[in-house]
């Protein structure tokens, strides 16, 4: 209780409770040095999850390994048996993240469905095996395939609906060697029969990682706000990060433990928190996490990645490198709108009405090198001003940076005679 991460109490309090407790003539009381050393050394023994981060600006803050977090859910039977594994195909009915098309087709290929299990063995996406029948195939996602009548015009290998499904190619042998289709095609998985290390001796390198466990996606969603720090009336700002498996129900992730702390500060901006956000689920990612499965009793290895990020429309325009509404192309996703004199006029008006250019990431990013080349010449202010308004990209990540330049600017041409 004492421990507990949603339940904090001061030493005071916790003095208090140990008085109470000797009142009652409670036997082996320890002290409150004997608990702050078993904290640590439980800490030390457990490994802290909490990681100290130094933004490019100079800003520090405290980040909770999402690792860490996803493989307490694997652990815990109360989360666990709510999981999908594997996105669902229904047929365009949606009621859970599993059964949406950016989990089923828009995910990374090899992240979001890495692997399956067949009688004892594990088959890896992108990697030859061979077929109950001898044929080869190559899977690229597993699915749960629950239509009840397909329309899709991609071929059928045998199988029936409701089944674990592979999406992946044909493979045909040859005397020059291994020929792969250039069409997809769908393929049961129960028809898998040998993996790869057992056609070849062993796993190529990337897939060695695993080290013969199952491995599993799982799709972090990632919401940042900005909440009060006091809790009085008075405004404290605080930007906050939550994280949540997507693998979970809709049910599950509403309850309070469900919705992981991640980071907090006063200081750095959202784009900060998101970068340092984005670079633990990269490195757990990449080096993967161990991790207990209470569901099949055995040690899995997990592959957490960014599912989506949440957050209010303010919230997303920043995280878009995005000023908000009031600039002239005022949306965070297009490039619809112009001028006040041109939204004014008949034919600016009816371009609201419409979806503009869509913005790119190179677009973007080379606005804000301008922006940030802007921030060394005379003027620097009004010119960076003019920029934003004009094209609506603004990074909050740069904005100390490019204040930091702008005053240094002003203060050296000060200086000269």
């Amino acid at each position: 209780l004492l421990t507990s991460p949603r339940l904090r109490f001061s030493d005071a309090q916790i003095s208090a409770m140990l008085r109470w407790a000797k009142a009652l003539h409670a036997r082996d009381v320890p002290t409150l040095y004997a608990i702050k050393k078993m904290c640590q050394d439980l800490r030390r023994l457990v490994g802290d999850p909490t990681k100290k981060v130094v933004s490019p600006s100079g800003n520090i803050f405290y980040i909770n390994d999402i690792g860490a977090a996803v493989a307490k859910d694997y652990a815990n039977p109360l989360t666990r048996f709510a999981m999908s594994d594997f996105p669902e195909d229904r047929g365009g009915y949606m009621s859970e993240a599993q059964h949406g098309f950016k989990m089923l087709r828009d995910g990374p290929e090899g992240i979001v469905t890495p692997a399956v299990r067949v009688e004892g063995k594990i088959f890896f996406t992108q990697e030859l095996l061979q077929r109950s029948d001898t044929s080869y195939f190559i899977p690229e996602r597993f699915f749960v395939d629950r239509c009840s009548s397909r329309r899709d015009p991609i071929p059928t290998a045998g199988g029936t609906p409701e089944t674990l499904t592979a999406l992946g190619r044909s493979v045909s042998w040859t005397e020059r060697g291994f020929v792969v289709s250039n069409r997809q095609m769908l393929c049961p998985v129960a028809t898998f029969k040998v993996p790869f290390d057992k056609l070849y001796g062993s796993y190529p390198e990337h897939v060695q990682l695993f080290s013969g466990m199952m491995c599993y996606a799982v799709p972090v969603i990632v919401f940042i706000d900005d909440v009060s720090g006091n809790v009085s009336k008075q405004w404290n700002k605080h930007h906050v990060v939550y994280a949540s498996n997507a693998n979970l129900p809709r049910e599950m992730i509403e309850k309070e433990f469900s919705v992981k702390f991640v980071s907090s500060s006063p200081h750095a901006s959202p784009i900060e928190l998101a970068k340092a956000v984005c670079d633990s689920i990269n490195s757990a990612a990449q080096n993967g996490v161990e991790a207990w499965d209470c569901k099949y009793d055995e040690e899995v290895l997990l592959l957490p990645y960014g599912f989506f990020f949440g957050g209010d429309n303010p919230m997303q325009a920043e995280e878009c490198s995005h000023n908000g509404l009031g600039c002239n192309l005022f949306c965070r996703t297009c490039k619809v709108g112009g001028t006040k004199a041109h939204k004014a006029s008949e034919e600016g008006f009816l371009e609201l009405f419409s979806e503009g250019p869509l913005r790119t990431l190179h677009e973007t990013d080379a606005e804000i090198r301008r922006q940030l080349s802007m921030s060394v010449l005379p003027g620097a202010q009004s010119k960076v001003d003019s920029a934003c308004q004009a094209t609506g990209v603004w990074d909050s990540g740069l904005h100390s940076i490019i204040h930091t330049l702008i005053e240094m600017g002003k203060q050296l041409r000060k200086a000269r005679p």
